[in-house]
């Protein structure tokens, strides 16, 4: 939980700072609370966004496949803009998931 805190310090300094929020900002806090596990607080950042990139949409979604979260997984894959191109990381996150879950039919729904 160390790593919590520190990331909550570094996020009022940058809110308490004059630095400007763009997007590398956005989701390097994004990742994280992802990655410190506070996937509530990494979603409500993601939800007020004004813009993001694959880089955020892989974040949360790696985040949740990696707590066996599917369903908020794959919402997040069915949102994600065809402006944010589904990439590699996409790929490999959703595809070791459902082999994990014996799901591989849900993979073949995002398949063009």
């Amino acid at each position: 939980m160390r790593e919590l805190e520190l990331g909550r310090e570094i996020h009022r300094s940058i809110d308490g700072s004059s630095l400007e929020w763009d997007l590398y900002v956005w989701n390097a806090l994004v990742a994280l609370y992802v990655k410190c596990d506070a996937l509530e607080v990494a979603r409500n950042m993601f939800d007020g966004m004004a813009k993001r990139d694959v880089v955020t949409w892989n974040s949360m979604i790696s985040g949740y496949a990696s707590k066996g979260m599917w369903e908020e997984a794959f919402q997040l894959l069915e949102r994600m803009p065809k402006t944010s191109e589904v990439n590699t990381v996409t790929w490999n996150t959703i595809i070791a998931g459902n082999l994990q879950m014996s799901n591989f039919m849900e993979v073949l729904r995002f398949i063009p």
